[in-house]
C-alpha cells in the first residue's frame, strides 16, 4: 500500500447495499482503477476498518495499464495466478457493444502446481500432468455453433473463439 480504496467500494461476494462485515462468500476481491494515472489496485480477502476509512486484506498488487510488465515470477497478486483480475473481466458495456476484445478469466477447480506466462504462480499441490497450469489459454473450437444461444452469451462466445480465457 497504500491503496486508494474508498470507503464504498463494492467487495466481490457481498450484495450491493449490504454492510461489507459479513463473510457472505467469494475472496473479496476489491478492484479500484485510478484512470487518471492508469493504474489499477486490487485486493484479496479486502475488509474495512473504521467503516471503510482504512482497509485490511490478505493480499494486493498493483498493475501500470500502461505496461504489459508481467509480476515476478512466483509472485501472486489479489488472484492466485499472479495475473490482474480486471483486464479479463467481462464489462456490462462490452456485451451492450456485442463486442469484447480481449481474453477471459476463468477459475477452475482443480489446476496443476504449475504456471505458463502470463501467469506467474500456481494455485495446487497437485502434480496430474492432465490438469491445467495457471494461464494456460483455452479457446471454443471456430466451428462452434452459437446461434442458439442469445445475443450476449453470442458475445461472449465470440470473444471465446478469438481471445479465449486463461486458467485463473
Amino acid at each position: 500500500g497504500p491503496y486508494p480504496i474508498p470507503s464504498n467500494v463494492p467487495v466481490e461476494g457481498q450484495p450491493v447495499g449490504q454492510p461489507n462485515t459479513a463473510n457472505l462468500g467469494g475472496d473479496r476481491h476489491v478492484i479500484v482503477v485510478d484512470d487518471e494515472t492508469c493504474v489499477l489496485y486490487e485486493t484479496f480477502d479486502s475488509w474495512p476498518v473504521n467503516a471503510g476509512q482504512s482497509w485490511d486484506a490478505g493480499s494486493g498488487a498493483v498493475f501500470d495499464l500502461n505496461s504489459n510488465a508481467l509480476r515476478p515470477d512466483t509472485w501472486i497478486s489479489a488472484d492466485a495466478a499472479g495475473l490482474p483480475i480486471f483486464p479479463a473481466v467481462i464489462r456490462y458495456d462490452e456485451l451492450k457493444a456485442g463486442q469484447i476484445n480481449h481474453a477471459l478469466r476463468v477459475t477452475i477447480r482443480n489446476s496443476q502446481r504449475a504456471y505458463v506466462h502470463p501467469a506467474t504462480h500456481f494455485a495446487s499441490a497437485k502434480t496430474d500432468p492432465n490438469l491445467p497450469r495457471m494461464g494456460e489459454r483455452l479457446r471454443l473450437k471456430a466451428d462452434f455453433d452459437t446461434s442458439r444461444f442469445s445475443p450476449h452469451v453470442q458475445t461472449i462466445l465470440k470473444a471465446l473463439k478469438k481471445h479465449g480465457m486463461l486458467v485463473a
